[in-house]
């Protein structure tokens, strides 16, 4: 599974618009309490391996969360749409080197946006299911 992050990690930090949109930058699982806005976290959901008669390999479920504050002077839902858009951009059906593995595809499944006015801050989250099959199946 680990292969996979860097490789997700490493898709990341080579899309200038991200590193752009996102000040606070990526991280995996947990941002630090103190880390800047906007950020975005990055989790596995789960890893399912299949078996068929030619392939072997591994389908992920991720999810990958902004966070921004809400501000007099800017707009949190139009930064959010617009990191979306840059996320989708760089991540819709790419291309990751993943070592052992051929990947097959990086798909986006669902994005969802959410308020949480008590704490003044935006949510906005989108999942993707990733294929790689093992180099050398079957």
């Amino acid at each position: 599974m680990q292969v996979v992050f860097e490789a997700i990690l490493a898709k990341w930090d080579a899309d200038t618009d991200l590193s752009k949109d996102v000040d606070g930058g990526l991280h995996f699982i947990q941002a630090p309490q103190e880390t800047e806005m906007p950020f975005c976290v990055f989790t596995p959901i789960s890893q399912t391996p299949y078996d068929t008669f030619t392939e072997i390999g591994e389908q992920y479920l991720i999810t990958f969360d902004f966070y921004t504050q809400e501000g007099s002077s800017y707009d949190p839902i139009a930064d959010l749409e617009l990191m979306n858009l840059h996320l989708t951009t760089c991540f819709d059906n790419c291309e990751l080197t993943i070592d052992g593995y051929n990947h097959i595809y990086m798909q986006r499944q669902q994005t969802r946006r959410m308020p949480d006015p008590q704490k003044g801050f935006w949510h906005y989250s989108t999942d993707y299911r990733l294929y790689a099959e093992k180099t050398g199946s079957r």
